[in-house]
Parts: structure tokens; sequence; C-alpha cells
């Protein structure tokens, strides 16, 4: 009598469908584990979805000062020089991938100029992919504003909708990044908020 092997059935690979309602929930912050764990399933696709479970890197840094100007304002019998100085600030945030790769990295620029007393102007304010994967769309910003020329404290705030495309599927989602800088009359700067 001949010996019965069993072999165990082979689980079914996902399918492209599958796949696609996996980053969809991804991209809209619905997924759960066993959305990631499928994903994981197609390393060409998940070293390119952002990773829902890690906050972005954030990175703050910021030019020198530099005196642009001087200008004599008089307070009653008192005589005072106030320098007119400007300054860029960069805040970056990199996204990375389910795998661990940095996926891209999209920053706020933002120039002001201040004297000491209130912020005089900002000059220059936008945001821009510095890098990427190849698989991220920029879209419209969906935030713009800033405000506070003229008093003690400004601030420039900005988000941007990305696009999220990958192999096999195509484009899936979107990502909005947003950061908000505070600007402050003495050249300092703050961070209050940003997020993926």
């Amino acid at each position: 009598m001949p010996l019965a092997v069993c072999v165990p059935a082979k689980a079914a690979e996902p399918s492209v469908d599958q796949l696609r309602a996996a980053l969809a929930r991804l991209s809209s912050d619905s997924w759960t584990n066993a959305d990631i764990e499928l994903v994981l399933q197609f390393p060409e696709v998940a070293k390119t979805v952002a990773d829902p479970r890690r906050e972005p890197v954030s990175q703050l840094s910021a030019t020198a000062p530099e005196v642009v100007s001087a200008a004599r304002q008089r307070s009653g019998a008192q005589a005072a020089v106030l320098a007119v100085s400007c300054r860029t600030v960069f805040h970056d945030l990199t996204y990375k991938s389910l795998l661990g790769f940095d996926i891209y990295k999209w920053r706020h620029h933002v120039k002001f100029c201040y004297d000491g007393t209130r912020v005089t102007s900002i000059p220059e304010r936008y945001d821009a992919l510095m890098w990427h994967d190849g698989t991220r769309e920029l879209h419209e910003r969906t935030v713009d504003q800033s405000g506070g020329v003229g008093t003690t404290f400004a601030y420039s705030h900005i988000q941007r909708k990305i696009g999220a495309c990958t192999v096999i599927v195509g484009c899936y989602g979107w990502t909005y990044p947003w950061s908000r800088i505070d600007l402050l009359d003495n050249g300092g700067y703050v961070r209050t908020g940003s997020s993926g």
C-alpha cells in the first residue's frame, strides 16, 4: 500500500486589486497592519510607499543673519539706529518607505527681514520637492498663508498636495505635507507645526 503524503496548500498571492485597495487605505489613513503586510509582499512597491507608522524626519535650519540696511529712528529726545537684517529659514520633511528607504524630501522655504522691533517683510516664500525617488507628483498648494508683517511676530504656513504613484498600480493616493514657521522680530524662528 503506497504512503500518502500531505503537502500543505500554498497561500494564494494577493491580487493587484487587493494591492490597490491596501494602498488606497494606507493613503487615506484607514489602514490596518494587514494592509502593511500585504504591501510588503511586493518589495518593489513597498520600497516606494510612505510608512504611515513613522512621522517624517523633520529638520529646521537657517542662514546667518545678513544686515541689508540701517535707518535712523527718532523717539522723543533719543535717536536710535535700527539695522534691518534678513535671513532664510528652511524646514525639510523627509519621508521613509515601508522598507526604510528615503522616498522624498519636501521643503518649506521662507526669507524674512526684521529690525529688532518688528518683522519688516517676507520677500520669499515657497515650497518644493527637493528630491524624490520618481514616484511622486507635485500638485497644488492646499494651504498658503502668511501674516504679521509690521508686528513683532509673523508666520508662514504652507501645505502641498503630493501624488503617490508606484509600479504595478500607478497613482493611488496623496500625501499632504505641511509646515508652519513663526518668525520673530529679533531674527528668531520656531517651527510650530508640521505633518505628513
